[in-house]
């Protein structure tokens, strides 16, 4: 193996231990938070533990530009003063509630009312698994698929990522 290799190797070694830390991390955070916070609902719980996925987001961020010296704009976030991810928020919203719909329409997703769930509460999972859902696009499109593609071209990172995550599951 020439220095590069074990060079890039290590990179990945190195990333795969701390994102698994701030994995844990955010867990670990995430039922900290759930006694000080006087938590015992299930959907408070699963809230907080969505939330506390921003952790992760910093460590593939600051692991990017920092360690890989990767920009952000080659992560595919662009610098568009925030209207378009407002925008993309809005429209996946939309699309959420449509699928939601359409799953109810036609009696493959069962309402058994309302539950603990308030109006506030329920808006408060768009959010949550807006960040939680962004965590995995930007490890799985943002960085993997960047990596992939400079290393080894385009073709293997479109397969490489969609093979790694097609059980992944949180």
């Amino acid at each position: 193996m020439n220095k590069n290799t074990l060079n890039s190797v290590g990179k990945a070694i190195l990333f795969i231990i701390i994102y698994i830390a701030s994995k844990i991390g955010a867990s670990t955070i995430g039922n900290a938070l759930v006694p000080l916070l006087n938590i015992a609902s299930d959907a408070h719980y699963v809230q907080i533990s969505l939330f506390t996925e921003l952790l992760p987001v910093a460590v593939i961020l600051l692991f990017s530009k920092y360690v890989l010296k990767i920009k952000f704009e080659d992560l595919w976030l662009k610098r568009t003063g925030g209207r378009k991810y407002i925008l993309g928020y809005i429209v996946g919203t939309i699309l959420f509630c449509s699928y939601m719909a359409v799953a109810l329409t036609t009696k493959n997703l069962a309402f058994k009312g309302r539950g603990e769930l308030s109006i506030i509460n329920t808006l408060l999972f768009l959010p949550a698994f807006a960040i939680q859902s962004f965590e995995e696009e930007l490890l799985s499109r943002g960085l993997l698929q960047r990596v992939i593609k400079d290393k080894f071209g385009i073709v293997p990172s479109i397969i490489l990522p969609s093979a790694i995550f097609r059980d992944y599951i949180y």
